[in-house]
């Protein structure tokens, strides 16, 4: 028995990471690459032939990608979400004989392999939980459930004496073969950064060490202890040179906070290394030779680096963090010249080993610490033996800086050392260029950049060694897969593409989506991360199938913020086409400095203002045209999906130089456009024009103005004065009937509709308010279906369905209104969608709409999907549940999925894509009692109420959504009125208008 059902689709990617203010973020929720996993379970995962994943998390979960090609492969489900950071680590596997007899876990999941070890994925939450999956289950496991695979084991982290605690950092060691064969057998060793309110030391966070045991099953939750190994304090500026210098803590400035934590294993000099001058862990004893775990804390103004051992015992247990830890501030002297937030740290990496550190600064600075880490283990080795030449790591260590980049670093990492002993680093930031370091050259120039690599900045880097491949992550919500050798692009995926590039970017309006009637995905357009593009996405992969470049621009990522405005990027702000998606119609808006060109505008810069033009422009598009091979877009790389579309006509300025456009509209043929101006007070219909010596019809058919009608009088100042919503509602105030006869075009409350053919008016129509008073301005007018002509016409508050002939002529009984303000909780009408295919596979249904209805001031919203002839609501085939769901926050805009079965895509407020479902089949619900309790069966909207002034000559239901539902009240018509064609309907009103 099928319910309504809401998933998320995709969302914003690493929104963390690009944040504007460096050092402010206090999360290292990273992607990552996952080591070589195989599949099955007898023997140990030694990665032969095994497959590799990214791990791209997010608050709510973790998308498993192949490394391979890009491809989604699936997700790891967490209860309650809010994930912190995420980790891989090796376990032991557990033999039969020492494991369960009763075990339940199938095979895959590490707990019957004769020995060996196995790759765990760790997930840690702000709560204190760990969550854990097996690596060799993930090719079977992530689609086995909704909302993605669920944890294998999961633990409660406990740290004496904090008594409720928060996770922010979590992370396992790093170090390859090397640190597998000589850290502990016994688990996998974790490090984490707790915080929590210790009422005798009034310590506020700590870094521990806890351990994750080999897979035995278990029921339910258990304990996870952590031991404490250094207290986290905030230590005001005067005092922290002070503080730092006794190492009895981790030290950090006034509002500063921990954004990253790495852990990696160093080899000793006697079981070698990749450099010779490695020092001994710990002098003459035998088993701590083996080497050390260095566990590296950076702030926005701050290292350190703790030291410990690969073998802990229960003295290292209570090892004085005096002689394990160091600060590393004195050698991170800021370059001159610049403020405190631009010498601000915002990027680590350890190289592999643990020789050297990597630091980016906020100023695109490079600091590089050679062999730091050896410097570290030398000092605190004197601190042990007391030492009085002991030399600080601060004083000893060589630091390089580097510089190309004219914005923060936002990513760095290290590639492995080739046999040459070469040794590179991989640099990134806003500008979206890649930059490679050759560190052995000891030059202070790049050795090679990848420029404009996305739409974005990069913010996060990857580099696998084994495969000789670079992915880049990028702030469009785009991954990139390069080649470590000559850095051609290899794969690329695109997500959802709704965060804002830039904090300066002007509020542009919601996204726009649009079926295309071909591929039958969504066209979205009017994409913060995305300017200028039209994108095709495939909700079944979360990813974007095709791309259009409707206003290209040099994209550039940032100006002098002390002079120079930040410039808006384009806009695709209307997107329109026609039945069979070979014709398409936009509209996009572009600044410039060309003061020849659009209307005048200022912009806002740090001194004073800067004039500059806007222009827009209206682009006809022909969908495979062969002779137009020459206007199409050509994929230029790898992972370049454009499509197969060739600017057919353009048009600057449509409406006049100063004059926008505030709607669009396409026919069903494709062959008629209609554009609204509120500056220039006038449509025009735009229409195909062949030209005289085009033979056979070949190349793209261009387009040209029919003819331009100006307001009528007495609705000049309704469109003058229409509130131009910064709603997706508000983009739809004109539209053409099923049959492209009939043109309805918004003045204000009042719609009217026009014979196109020959610009002639109608008619006009109104919502039926109780007081004329209280009439909104219509946002939206949609024909809903085929088989006849009734108009759906939307505002902020009410939802009104007429019929295009008039209230005096209309017989029929399909005519009803709502009042948003019936569901409560200051409700707006947010989104509304007509469901056209819907008729042919819901018996009974002559057409549906879906609405989206912002409650609680946006906090949450209400979609439903109801019937247009009698305003019921659609119930799920075989039960009493509405098509109604609860979605936090505000819905933007809503758009019909493709197939048979219902789907509605909605894209919320925050960059969130949802996908509603309601089952393969659904009914028509009539009336009855409220549903259960729960989100999913809240109290539903309900319709088919008849209102007592309801019955009247023009058979108009006022219907509600809430409320006891009451049976249609006596005597309303029976009669079927036939179904009017857009033609008959225009041919009926004129001829009543002439008489």
């Amino acid at each position: 028995m099928s319910r309504p059902a809401a998933r998320l689709i995709d969302g914003p990617q690493l929104p963390h990471l690009h944040n504007h203010s460096p050092g402010d973020r206090a999360s290292s929720l990273v992607p990552l690459l996952a080591p070589p996993i195989t599949s099955t379970s007898d023997g140990s995962d030694d990665g032969s032939d095994g497959r590799r994943y990214l791990l791209v998390p997010s608050p709510e979960r973790i998308v498993v990608r192949s490394a391979a090609n890009g491809r989604r492969l699936g997700e790891l489900g967490v209860p309650g979400g809010d994930i912190r950071a995420v980790c891989v680590a090796r376990l032991p596997r557990v033999s039969k004989e020492e494991d369960d007899e009763d075990s339940e876990f199938d095979e895959g999941e590490g707990e019957g392999a004769d020995g060996g070890d196995e790759w765990v994925v760790l997930a840690g939450c702000k709560d204190g939980r760990v969550h854990e999956w097996a690596g060799a289950g993930l090719s079977h496991s992530l689609h086995q459930s909704e909302g993605g695979a669920k944890p294998r084991r999961s633990w409660k982290l406990a740290c004496d004496p904090l008594p409720d605690v928060e996770l922010a950092h979590l992370t396992s060691v790093s170090g390859g073969e090397d640190a597998c064969q000589h850290l502990p057998t016994e688990g996998a060793t974790l490090y984490a950064l707790l915080s929590g309110q210790d009422a005798d030391t009034n310590e506020s966070a700590r870094l521990v060490r806890c351990a994750i045991p080999p897979f035995a099953p278990t029921a339910g939750e258990a304990p996870l202890p952590a031991t404490p190994l250094a207290a986290v304090r905030h230590v005001p500026s005067k005092s922290f040179k002070e503080a730092a210098a006794k190492n009895d803590c981790v030290c950090l400035k006034a509002r500063d906070a921990v954004f990253d934590l790495k852990a990696a294993y160093r080899p000793s000099d006697k079981i070698g290394g990749d450099r010779g001058d490695y020092a001994t862990g710990h002098d003459g004893d035998a088993d701590k030779a083996r080497g050390d775990v260095l566990v590296a804390l950076a702030s926005a103004h701050s290292v350190a680096v703790y030291r410990d051992s690969v073998q802990p015992s229960a003295d290292d247990e209570v090892v004085d963090p005096s002689t394990a830890l160091v600060h590393l501030t004195r050698a991170l002297k800021p370059p001159p010249l610049y403020t405190r937030d631009q010498t601000a740290l915002c990027a680590l990496a350890l190289s592999p080993g643990a020789a050297d550190l990597a630091l980016g600064r906020a100023s695109g600075h490079i600091d590089i610490l050679d062999g730091v880490f050896s410097n570290v283990i030398s000092y605190l080795d004197g601190i042990r033996r007391k030492d009085e030449d002991v030399v600080h790591p601060a004083d000893a260590t060589v630091r390089r800086t580097v510089h190309w980049h004219a914005h923060p670093v936002r990513a760095l990492a290290y590639a492995a050392a080739t046999r040459g002993g070469n040794r590179s680093l991989l640099s990134g930031g806003e500008e979206s260029v890649l930059v490679e370091w050759q560190l052995e050259r000891n030059s202070h120039r790049p050795s090679n950049t990848i420029a404009r690599i996305s739409a974005a900045g990069i913010v996060h880097v990857l580099r696998d060694a084994s495969a000789g491949k670079v992915v880049a992550f990028c702030a469009d919500h785009s991954i990139q897969c390069f080649d470590a050798t000559n850095y051609e692009r290899a794969w690329a995926v695109q997500g959802l593409a709704a965060t804002a590039l830039h904090p300066e970017d002007p509020e542009g309006g919601p996204v726009i989506a649009v079926r295309d009637p071909i591929t039958g995905h969504p066209m979205l357009a009017n994409l913060p991360g995305a300017p200028g593009m039209i994108h095709w996405y495939d909700p079944a992969a979360a990813e974007v199938a095709g791309t259009l470049e409707v206003a290209p621009f040099n994209r550039v990522s940032r100006r002098d913020p002390t002079v120079d405005p930040h410039v808006p990027a384009p806009a695709v702000t209307h997107v329109a086409v026609g039945a069979d998606g070979r014709d398409l119609v936009t509209v996009d808006v572009t600044w410039t400095e060309n003061a020849s060109v659009g209307r005048a505008a200022a912009l806002k810069a740090p001194r004073g203002t800067v004039q500059m033009s806007v222009c827009t422009s209206v682009k006809f598009w022909a969908y495979g045209t062969a002779a137009s091979a020459e206007g199409r877009q050509r994929k230029r790389r790898a992972g370049d999906v454009p499509m197969n579309y060739a600017l057919a006509s353009s048009m600057a300025s449509p409406h006049g130089r100063n004059g926008g456009v505030c709607a669009l509209a396409v026919a069903p043929g494709g062959d008629v456009a209609c554009t609204l101006s509120r500056e220039e007070g006038a449509f025009r219909v735009w229409a195909k024009h062949p030209p005289a010596s085009a033979a056979g019809g070949a190349g793209a058919t261009p387009w040209k103005c029919r003819y331009r009608v100006q307001t009528p009088a007495g609705y000049a100042n309704l469109l003058s004065n229409q509130s131009a919503a910064n709603s997706f509602l508000a983009r739809q105030l004109v539209s053409f009937s099923s049959d492209g006869s009939v043109l309805a075009v918004t003045y204000g409350p009042r719609v009217t509709l026009w014979d196109h053919s020959g610009a002639a008016l109608l008619t006009s129509l109104t919502q039926d308010a109780a007081n004329a008073g209280d009439e909104d301005d219509v946002t939206a007018v949609h024909f809903l279906t085929k088989d006849d002509d009734v108009v759906l016409l939307s505002t902020e508050r009410r939802l009104d369905v007429q019929s295009p002939c008039g209230k005096a002529n209309y017989l029929g009984t399909d005519a009803w209104g709502l009042d948003a303000a019936s569901l409560g909780n200051g409700a707006r009408i947010s989104a509304v969608a007509p469901l056209r295919e819907l008729r042919s596979t819901r018996a009974g249904a002559r057409g549906c709409f879906a609405a989206a209805f912002a409650m609680d001031g946006g906090s949450r919203s209400e979609v439903v999907v109801v019937r247009k002839d009698e305003g019921s609501v659609l119930c799920a085939e075989g039960t009493d549940v509405p098509l109604r769901w609860t979605i936090d926050g505000a819905i933007q805009c809503l758009c019909a999925g493709a197939g048979p079965n219902l789907q509605l895509l909605a894209v919320t407020a925050d960059g969130r894509m949802l996908s509603l479902r309601g089952g393969a089949e659904t009914k028509a619900r009539k009336g009855g009692a409220a549903s259960e309790d729960g989100r999913a069966r809240a109290p539903v909207l309900r319709v088919g109420s008849v209102m007592a002034e309801a019955r009247s000559a023009v058979k108009r239901r006022k219907v509600t959504l809430v409320g006891a539902a009451a049976d249609r009240a006596a005597g309303a018509s029976g009669f079927d009125f036939p179904r009017l064609s857009g033609r008959f309907t225009s041919a009926f009103v004129a001829q009543s208008l002439s008489r």
